[in-house]
């Protein structure tokens, strides 16, 4: 282990943080076994701050070649994080997400990849088994969810999602209700994100492909700014009805000669 803040908290229980490898500990790994051979075994993990608080919570966690980047407020529960990450799996950024008992239990293992999770897997089992598989042979398994946010909260919400060798490309906003978005996309690929659906119990459990209630469309951004200037001419002006200048004055004088005879 790296740096532990002295702090009352952190690697607190028996073998809380033994043969664990991270580079920053900060009001965690509270709890018997809570960070244990956390990243041991080639694995890495930045930083835990007020994270993997609970028996277990983060046992084996990134283990054997795993990665995870930094876990903040996260991971709180029973066996919450148990090994997420290890046997070569990828998570990214962990913040304010997988709390509750067994949340991200075996999350991306054996090679399986899950980008950043902000603000979800909130509830028993919510992404346990999410993008992992379920052997020891990371070269064959590929299961990937791009990112997961505001998403998955619910017991059970995304257990199982992109399961086995499965893609999901994104989950935002969606999948937040009791096994909402239960296997979906288990062995099969989603190859647009999951915007802003799927937030009833099981409404979107064990699809195979993006359904209609999906807008995979997020809204596009505002326009940059305001039109640079003004119509470069004025229109052009109605056309006179009377004549452009007054007439000419009178004759200045009478003939210079008079009519001819008849």
């Amino acid at each position: 282990t790296g740096e532990v803040c002295k702090d009352d908290v952190s690697c607190f229980g028996d073998y809380a943080c033994y043969n664990a490898n991270i580079g920053l500990i900060v009001k965690g790994c509270n709890g018997t076994k809570a960070c244990y051979n956390y990243a041991g075994y080639y694995g890495y993990i930045g930083e835990v701050n007020n994270s993997c608080l609970g028996e277990g919570a983060c046992n084996h966690t990134a283990a054997f070649d795993g990665y995870i980047g930094v876990i903040q407020d996260s991971c709180l529960g029973f066996k919450a994080c148990y090994s997420a990450g290890h046997y070569d799996g990828t998570i990214g950024n962990v913040t304010s997400s997988c709390n509750g008992n067994y949340t991200c239990y075996y999350a991306s293992t054996y090679g399986g990849s899950i980008g950043d999770v902000l603000h979800s897997c909130l509830g028993d089992g919510a992404c346990e088994r999410a993008a992992a598989c379920d052997d020891d042979n990371p070269a064959q398994c590929g299961s990937n969810i791009t990112e997961i946010l505001y998403s998955c909260e619910g017991v059970n919400a995304c257990n199982y999602a992109a399961y086995k060798g499965g893609l999901i490309a994104g989950i935002k906003n969606a999948c937040n209700a009791d096994s909402a978005c239960y296997a979906a996309g288990r062995n099969s690929t989603i190859s647009s994100e999951m915007y802003d659906c799927c937030n009833m119990g099981s409404a979107c459990a064990n699809i195979t492909t993006l359904p209609s209630e999906c807008d995979n469309t997020a809204p596009t951004p505002a326009p940059t700014a305001a039109p640079s200037k003004p119509p470069t001419t004025a229109p052009t002006e109605v056309p006179s009805k009377s004549p452009t200048t007054a007439p000419t004055a009178a004759p200045s004088k009478s003939p210079t000669t008079a009519p001819t005879a008849a």
